[in-house]
């Protein structure tokens, strides 16, 4: 159990370094002429690699190396450290270790995208065609696909009503039910103001002349508490040609294909299984062929004049009108040769075509053990660990990977309650607008990271040897034909641990759980020069131990300095209790499982209660955006600042066409009973006010480290003038609802 008297909040594994405005161009050589080069270096450069904490790199020739219980799934999978041993799949490896290497591939990897980030390039291994998808609580509207004419297809509005076998409610119609995703059938007349259907046929006949679409869903019920199908019957109106279709608009190719991508999302998240709409997508694709009914069901919901979004279910995921590569913008990694950015030119890149492709200027070696011991005394431990699980990035996370938008409004700066890739919503409007990526993701240094002994084994996480700290390899980086300024920019980078300096770097895999910081120190330079004599080609070597430029003195960038500074300090987050992926209060100092919760707790949906008020309603969905909260979103890096573990429970909606107020929070306040705590406030514009922060039930005084230490002093914050409230001495005094933090 958590201790109570530790504040619960937790440092985000990961924060972002910032993206300049533009993108840096390749440089232009400034250097004297020697010989047919203009000052062009070629040589090798010498480093140390020291780990600071335990390093993790696999070697992936064998993903069952070591002996595991019969208990443990089968999909589980170990790996032992990277070494030039190829491991046979029948044997085991628990003590019989190698003597670790570092790939020169993963070495390279790392200082590329140190650089990358340095000099303003690209991002040169975004997966840049990947397209992100958010979950709403956005009820979409019933539709069908209508095939007409010369095989166009457009969207037809359509009513829905759900199909329950036999009324049986406990019944799995959505999976006992014989009839096809999308087959036509008959039912009979529904009762004005039921939307329930008993039964169906495939032929009309009798009373059962009513016709309309299946659509039954999923078919996961490991997911669901699902339990009836939808038909959908078109909607008609009256035209001037007499009765015809509501059509909502016509459909493009794109239109289509984004349907596709947001079924495949579907399976791509965890605990949902390969099979999820299969048969929806299988009769989906009969369907636009040209076979199959004339009408075809599905959700959709449009935003704006332009955004339509389309759907298997009703609540969904919502597939962005972007790519990752459109919203990096001029980041997206390079095109071609002539464009190249400063990374691309050094490091090189592989294009579509011999023209668009540049050969690299370095080539990094693999670097191997300085100390000469018994293999076994490179490991943390002899026996492997289990490591808690890791998943890849979940950029449906927009609090996380994007900006808070923010607009001026009035001369006051305000801030959106939800936003996703397309749109945001400020002041109950919805604006459609692209969202910003926050930058270039790093993470936090742990010190004294201590890896937990009693994980379970799961298909979802693996069981791995590390390399203890302080252990360290001599690696080597050879340099053909580059300048001074990229000689002396790499020779800084790789001398991050020299002088004292409390710069480190991540290398291998579990950076989230704290592995892989390590720190580089140059050992010696060696430059090669070609000369000629009397008819005779010889080389020249000079070693030398290069003097190590100012950061200022080379090129690198001035935008992102602070944060790149603060992201690889090994101590910035040294004092920070918890650093972990989002964890709830019931999560709190416990190894991360589900992360997720945390997130269902941090958006919210607003509906109206009895008296028309607004009344906060975490189950209920309401068919408005407008309606939707982000609680909290990840701060800047350089405040190093945590985020609570609970979603404060006082945080209200927003009210359309109000004036959203900024205050700043000078005391705090309890009721005689104990059983109410309010915010002494500085509202700007007002003057000093006071709101009501908590109801308590039991009347007790709220500790110190409760919610006071939520809102300390000199916290920033947003409310909105609701209205008026008549206190028990008949006055009236202003009422003010909480939007968020500043």
């Amino acid at each position: 159990m958590a201790d109570m008297n530790v504040k619960q909040e937790f440092l985000n594994v990961y924060n972002f370094v910032p993206l300049p405005k533009r993108k840096a161009e390749k440089y232009e050589d400034q250097d004297e002429y020697t010989g047919e080069h203009i000052g062009k270096h070629t040589g090798v450069i010498t480093y140390s690699i020291t780990t600071k904490t335990p390093l993790f790199i696999p070697n992936t020739s064998s993903e069952q190396a070591f002996r595991m219980q019969k208990e443990v799934p089968v999909e589980h999978k170990s790996y032992d450290f990277y070494s030039y041993r190829e491991m046979e799949s029948y044997k085991i490896y628990d003590e019989i270790p190698e003597k670790p290497v570092l790939p020169g591939s993963e070495l390279r990897g790392m200082i590329r995208g140190i650089y990358e980030t340095l000099t303003d390039s690209c991002m040169g291994i975004l997966n840049e065609e990947e397209v992100p998808s958010i979950r709403t609580d956005e009820t979409f509207k019933a539709g069908l696909l209508h095939r007409c004419e010369e095989e166009q297809l457009e969207l037809v509005r359509a009513n829905k009503y759900r199909y329950c076998m036999n009324h049986d409610k406990s019944r799995h119609t959505y999976e006992e039910t014989n009839y096809q995703e999308g087959q036509k059938l008959y039912y009979q007349k529904v009762p004005f103001g039921k939307n329930i259907i008993a039964d169906c046929r495939v032929k009309p006949g009798g009373k059962f002349v009513c016709e309309g679409y299946l659509l039954k869903g999923m078919g996961d019920r490991s997911l669901g508490k699902k339990y009836s199908a939808g038909i959908f019957r078109p909607k008609y109106e009256q035209g001037e040609f007499g009765r015809q279709l509501q059509v909502e608009r016509q459909l493009t190719d794109t239109d289509v294909e984004r349907l596709k991508e947001v079924l495949k999302s579907y399976r791509e998240q965890p605990k949902v299984e390969e099979n999820c709409y299969q048969e929806y997508k299988e009769k989906l694709e009969e369907f636009l062929s040209g076979k199959g009914e004339e009408f075809f069901p599905v959700y959709y919901s449009v935003v704006g004049d332009n955004l339509l979004y389309l759907a298997p279910a009703c609540i969904t995921r919502e597939l962005s009108y972007h790519t990752v590569g459109e919203l990096a913008g001029d980041f997206a990694p390079c095109k071609n040769a002539e464009t190249m950015c400063p990374a691309c030119d050094l490091f090189g890149r592989v294009g579509k075509s011999n023209e668009d492709s540049h050969a690299s200027k370095l080539r990094f070696a693999d670097a191997y053990p300085k100390q000469d011991m018994e293999p076994a005394e490179y490991y943390e431990r002899l026996q492997p660990i289990t490591l808690e699980s890791l998943s890849g990035p979940k950029i449906g996370n927009v609090e996380f990977y994007l900006y808070r938008p923010e607009k001026d409004i009035g001369g006051i700066k305000k801030q959106a309650s939800f936003w996703t890739y397309d749109y945001y919503v400020l002041d109950g409007k919805l604006y459609v607008e692209q969202g910003r990526l926050r930058g270039r993701k790093y993470y936090w240094h742990q010190p004294g990271v201590k890896l937990p002994t009693d994980i379970e084994k799961t298909k979802l996480n693996k069981t791995v040897r590390p390399v203890r700290e302080k252990v360290t390899f001599i690696g080597k980086v050879y340099f053909d034909k580059i300048s001074q300024t990229q000689l002396n920019q790499m020779i800084w980078i790789l001398n991050c641990g020299a002088d004292n300096s409390d710069l480190a770097y991540k290398l291998g895999a579990g950076k989230p759980l704290g592995l892989g910081s390590v720190e580089c120190k140059v050992m010696e330079v060696t430059e090669r020069t070609v000369g000629m004599d009397n008819g005779r080609i010889f080389y020249n070597e000079k070693h030398y131990k290069p003097d190590i430029p100012e950061y200022d003195k080379l090129c690198f960038s001035q935008c992102c300095k602070n944060e790149f500074f603060l992201m690889n300090s090994f101590r910035a987050a040294e004092k920070v209790l918890q650093i972990s992926y989002p964890v709830t209060e019931e999560q709190f100092g416990k190894p991360v499982q589900e992360g997720f919760k945390w997130f269902l707790q941090n958006r919210e949906v607003y509906g109206n209660n009895a008296n028309g008020e607004e009344k906060k309603s975490a189950n209920k969905k309401v068919n408005s955006r407008k309606k939707m909260i982000i609680h909290e979103s990840l701060p800047l890096a350089s405040r190093v600042e945590c985020l609570p573990c609970g979603v404060r429970e006082e945080i209200s909606a927003p009210v359309e066409n109000k004036e959203v107020l900024t205050a700043k929070v000078t005391g705090h306040k309890q009721g005689k009973d104990g059983g109410i705590a309010f915010l002494e406030l500085q509202v700007a514009g007002i003057g000093k006010r006071t709101i009501q922060c908590y109801k308590i039930k039991k009347k007790e005084k709220v500790s110190d480290d409760g919610w006071e230490m939520s809102f300390p002093i000199g916290t920033q914050i947003q409310i909105i003038k609701s209205g008026q409230v008549q206190g028990k001495n008949g006055k009236l005094y202003d009422d003010f609802q909480y939007v968020g933090r500043i």
